[in-house]
């Protein structure tokens, strides 16, 4: 499989950051590893993530987490993932 990627990355002030990167794939890969056998997309594909992070310290230690996926692929119909996640530490 052939990729290009692109990223971009930018700090929020010390208070978390922003990113987003695109990925251009062609190809076919098929494969088998000891415990798993992998299928990945044939032809053109493209990956589109976003993912923010914020610091809430001032109050109490939690970071606040956002991430996107979109995935198209030929043949396919598109993939769309949204996650959010708060993580404390103690």
């Amino acid at each position: 499989m052939t990729s290009m990627i692109w990223s971009v990355n930018y700090s929020l002030a010390g208070k978390g950051r922003f990113m987003v990167s695109y990925r251009l794939g062609f190809g076919r890969v098929r494969g088998e590893m000891p415990l798993t056998t992998y299928n990945l997309y044939d032809g053109l594909s493209h990956e589109v993530k976003v993912s923010a992070d914020y610091q809430a310290y001032k109050v109490t230690d939690v970071l606040l987490r956002f991430n996107y996926r979109f995935l198209s692929a030929g043949g396919r119909p598109a993939e769309h993932r949204a996650e959010m996640e708060a993580v404390a530490e103690l």
